[in-house]
């Protein structure tokens, strides 16, 4: 096996940098949209290497929906919409599926962040804090910079 050493150069493996901050106390609330029927409707979302901030409960709540489908257990899933529903008065959450997608049709996270959103779920109430308080805040990016 060849081996190389290389000296003075900067490498990386290109990773995601996803980061969550979870404010306590009361804060600014945000809310979701209700349909007339009752029904709270959360579409997944893309979070890759992109460099943005989410204080939005749409954007952290499709973040929280896409791990607990992706990585977590049914108990997540069962959190989440009861977080949801308690914090807006929904009837009902659905997940929304999108069959255009041929990578994955509730949307992902990528792989080097995949363990960020579990901190999140560590009870109903801090769940609470991050989706719908708006010093709450997802950040993306990568270590590319």
């Amino acid at each position: 096996m060849n081996q190389r050493i290389r000296r003075s150069i900067f490498e990386t493996n290109s990773s995601s940098t996803h980061s969550i901050s979870i404010a306590s106390g009361s804060g600014v609330n945000d809310s979701l949209h209700i349909d007339d029927d009752g029904v709270c409707r959360i579409h997944g979302g893309k979070f890759g290497w992109e460099f943005y901030k989410f204080y939005d409960a749409a954007s952290k709540v499709s973040y929280a929906m896409v791990w607990a489908l992706d990585y977590g257990k049914e108990e997540h899933r069962e959190m989440l919409k009861k977080v949801i529903k308690e914090e807006t008065g929904a009837k009902e959450v659905e997940f929304v599926e999108d069959s255009s997608d041929t990578y994955n049709s509730h949307g992902y996270i990528d792989h080097q962040s995949d363990g960020v959103a579990a901190d999140a779920f560590e009870s109903g109430e801090i769940l609470r804090a991050f989706i719908f308080n708006r010093n709450s805040v997802l950040e993306t990016g990568n270590d590319n910079c």
